[in-house]
């Protein structure tokens, strides 16, 4: 009798566990006294390199405080679309002091467009799509990778890697 509840209570666990859950957003506008800036959704998940650049007075772009999600929008000081990105949330297993757990990261999604100043499509530079992370159980991790080169404060967090040779 009790190696069946025993039993019932692990499978309950695991199922429970295996349940994606969805990520909650909301939606922010950044801009300065110049004009907008950026406009978007983020997630609750705080970055840890906008944590790590305000430690060491780097001064970060405010959009990179939180990871972002769906489709964000970035103008030039003169009111110019800069960028369209989309973005999600990725996941990777980790082994954590209490057991398995889930880390999450940013990255993107679709092909994002860049603009010049006189709005003029920016041809996009290819990168790897796909990066090994080394964690805790294991040596590599495979995670998705942004599939376009774009300026530091438009691209993802973690964005490891060099480009594809042409």
């Amino acid at each position: 009798m009790k190696q069946g509840t025993i039993v019932f209570a692990c499978v309950s666990l695991v199922v429970v566990s295996c349940v994606s859950t969805s990520v909650e957003s909301r939606l922010v506008e950044y801009r300065d006294d110049r004009g907008w800036k950026a406009e978007g959704r983020v997630t609750e998940f705080t970055s840890n390199g906008y944590a790590i650049a305000e430690a060491e007075k780097r001064h970060p772009v405010p959009w990179k405080k939180y990871y972002r999600v769906g489709t964000w929008r970035y103008w030039y000081p003169d009111g110019h679309l800069r960028a369209i990105v989309r973005y999600d949330i990725g996941e990777y297993p980790e082994c954590c002091v209490a057991g398995p757990c889930t880390r999450r990261y940013e990255r993107l999604r679709g092909r994002p467009q860049l603009f010049t100043e006189e709005s003029v499509v920016v041809p996009l530079r290819h990168a790897k799509w796909s990066a090994c992370i080394r964690t805790n159980c294991v040596n590599c991790e495979l995670i998705s990778r942004p599939r376009y080169l774009l300026p530091a404060d438009l691209a993802p967090e973690w964005n490891p890697g060099e480009p594809d040779s042409p």
